[in-house]
């Protein structure tokens, strides 16, 4: 059983963590001042290159011929002005199983300082004709470079028409293997899905591919100017959305890719983050209006940020957004780990003080193992057949609904469940032993829990803390009186999976995973973007759950949840 008072005194930590969180809230960045001399957005022109586009090449396929034909179009624009350096990157990646050669086109306008500024699309499209995505992209980033070409700049601009942003964002990895230093760069702002007639939010992009945040002075900056003008939000997620962002990380676009790279990058788009579907990026649903309001806000972004005097304020390197501050992902995960601490001393306690012996403690530990095995046995399937090319691997970010499920691929996930019934069913006899005692069992659960929840609290501590209250299910199990009966304990595991639950729904929400969910997942596990330490533990987490029911299965039906009040037990 466990011994409340060290649970209880192990929550100090906790409140001294949360004392440091009060205290390390820092303002929000002050957003930097509009050029007040600033350039007009010609959206017409815009309008009419994008549609010029469509026709010349409504498929632009990765290395592909329309893909080349749009490559060879922008070069020529990009060499029609009346300055800067153009020049190209040619590189290989593979598209569909295919090895093809692929192209970055760059334009430099060399400014003042050694300090420069990206502003990035990507040409290339999945669907056809993209419309209102990667043409209207490409036609506002024409638009920029008539703008800001000419013009005396105190920064260096460097204006990309990037290749491979539907093949995982291989164009703007290149492009940043390339360039000479990443400290020079101040910011990015990638053009993304900026004509779409039924918008939604978000409107500017912060997410990334990894955990960590994007420049908070380029997304207060990106944000205000993005509100002035177009009139409107630009729908930044609250804090709990950027816990779940951070949690959860699977940033849908080339700026995804540049904040993992290290540089600070900044989406802006007028469709979300989601990839838009086919029959939602077609000439008909163009609309003038956003590219309008997209394309004001990445000229006077851009303008805004070449006067800068000084490199913008990053903030931390991960934070969460609340009211006009900012806490920092440090002081996340110090609370974090403070949280879980009481999990862990009091199931190693009650554990080591129960069992009375190595033994007692070796058969617990055995038989809450073996319900992992469920979990963990089609994990390694999974990864065997993605070693065989049996799943696809596609490199991430990339669009999921351009791996729908078809015949082979539903009887292949099907064959994973398959597995994990026949082993549930195998281990599902094994009921819990009389000897140890279901105190110990449960506290041998605590303790797999504890542990897991710590091995994923070192690789991303903001999924730590979502799944800290799973760590504390174990007390359930070691109460005085025995376990709570089933139909209590499953309640109580579902609440403590709520803040994961909804964190998941947020994320897929915001990413269009869909309805097949499982397998994209899949594809993210094979991929790696779901790396194989956490879905390891997320499977131990997972079996020490299960070990928790099954310990409450194991409790006696005649013996009551409770003692009736004002009664004794002989």
């Amino acid at each position: 059983m466990i011994d409340l008072r060290i649970y209880r005194a192990a929550f100090l930590p906790a409140l001294l963590a949360v004392i440091v969180l009060l205290f390390s809230v820092q303002a929000r960045p002050r957003p930097l001042e509009e050029s007040p001399t600033p350039s007009t957005f010609e959206t017409r022109a815009t309008a009419d290159t994008t549609r010029a586009i469509v026709e010349a090449a409504p498929d632009r396929t990765p290395g592909g011929p329309g893909d080349e034909a749009i490559a060879a179009f922008v070069e020529e624009r990009f060499r029609g002005l009346r300055s800067g350096n153009v020049s190209e990157q040619r590189f290989t990646a593979d598209i569909d199983g295919e090895e093809r050669e692929l192209r970055n086109v760059i334009l430099t306008l060399l400014g003042e300082s050694e300090r420069a500024l990206l502003i990035i699309a990507h040409r290339d499209a999945v669907n056809e004709p993209a419309a209102a995505s990667s043409a209207a992209s490409t036609a506002i980033l024409l638009e920029l470079a008539e703008r800001l070409g000419g013009a005396r700049h105190i920064q260096t601009l460097v204006l990309v028409s990037t290749d491979g942003g539907t093949a995982g964002g291989v164009g703007v990895r290149e492009l940043i293997r390339a360039l000479p230093g990443l400290d020079a760069i101040d910011a990015a702002l990638v053009i993304s899905q900026p004509g779409v007639r039924k918008e939604r939010p978000p409107f500017i992009i912060g997410s990334a591919d990894d955990a960590r945040s994007t420049s908070s002075q380029l997304l207060e900056t990106t944000s205000a100017i993005f509100a002035k003008q177009a009139g409107r939000d630009p729908g930044l997620p609250g804090p709990l959305g950027d816990l779940a962002r951070l949690a959860l990380p699977s940033g849908l676009g080339e700026q995804a890719v540049l904040i993992e790279l290290g540089v600070p990058a900044v989406g802006i788009s007028s469709a979300g983050e989601a990839p838009l579907t086919a029959g939602q990026d077609q000439l008909t649903d163009l609309s003038s209006a956003s590219l309008a309001r997209v394309g004001r806000t990445a000229l006077s972004t851009a303008l805004a940020l070449d006067l800068a005097d000084e490199p913008l304020d990053a903030g931390p390197g991960a934070y969460l957004r609340f009211g006009e501050n900012l806490i920092p992902g440090w002081a996340i995960a110090a609370l974090a780990l403070t949280l879980l601490l009481p999990a862990l001393l009091g199931a190693a306690e009650a554990l080591v003080r129960s069992a009375r012996g190595a033994q007692r403690i070796g058969t617990a530990a055995g038989w809450v193992l073996v319900r992992t095995l469920p979990f963990l046995l089609p994990l390694f399937l999974v990864y065997g057949l993605g070693a065989l090319g049996l799943i696809p691997d596609p490199r991430f970010p990339f669009d999921p609904r351009a791996f729908s499920l078809d015949l082979s691929e539903a009887l292949g996930l099907a064959g994973i469940f398959l597995v994990f019934a026949l082993v549930a069913l195998a281990v599902r006899p094994l009921r819990a032993p009389s000897r140890p005692e279901p105190p110990v069992l449960a506290a041998a659960a605590g303790l797999l829990a504890g542990l897991a929840v710590l091995g994923v609290w070192f690789q991303n501590p903001y999924l730590g803390l979502l799944l800290v209250p799973t760590a504390h299910v174990w007390l359930i199990g070691a109460r005085r009186l025995g376990p709570l009966p089933t139909v209590s304990t499953l309640p109580v595991i579902a609440v403590a999976l709520v803040p994961f639950i909804l964190a998941a729904v947020y994320v897929a929400g915001q990413t269009a995973v869909g309805v097949i969910a499982p397998w994209r997942i899949l594809l993210l596990i094979v991929d790696g973007q779901i790396p194989f330490g956490i879905t390891t533990l997320l499977c131990l987490l997972a079996g020490a759950l299960v070990a928790s029911i099954a310990i409450a299965r194991s409790r006696p039906r005649d013996e009551p949840a409770f003692d009736p009040p004002g009664l004794r037990r002989a």
